[in-house]
């Protein structure tokens, strides 16, 4: 179940970074799963999905402060609850309320 969220969440990713979908890699085959689909079709679709989140990884506050500041950045930073920090870091690193994809 674990790999079939993590799959939508991608695919869901991808369909929001390519709204007008003329870049999209999936727009040359069904974009959306469809009951007629093979299981070739499908395939297609996974690897294209996953292809495509290699090449675009999702942003993280700690991937941002390294952008910025490098590895000391992230080093300087202390809190009082750690575990916090740390939960922070790896959330999505969010722009004027968009998710960086």
């Amino acid at each position: 179940m674990e790999k079939i969220i993590e799959f939508l969440t991608e695919y869901s990713r991808l369909c929001k970074a390519n709204q007008d979908c003329s870049k999209c890699p999936l727009k040359e085959t069904l974009c959306i799963f469809d009951p007629t689909m093979s299981q070739e079709q499908m395939i297609d679709m996974i690897e294209k999905v996953e292809q495509w989140s290699r090449e675009h990884p999702l942003l993280t506050n700690k991937m941002k402060l390294r952008e910025i500041f490098g590895n000391k950045g992230i080093c300087a930073i202390t809190s009082p609850n750690m575990q916090t920090l740390i939960n922070w870091l790896d959330e999505p690193y969010i722009n004027n309320g968009q998710t960086d994809s």
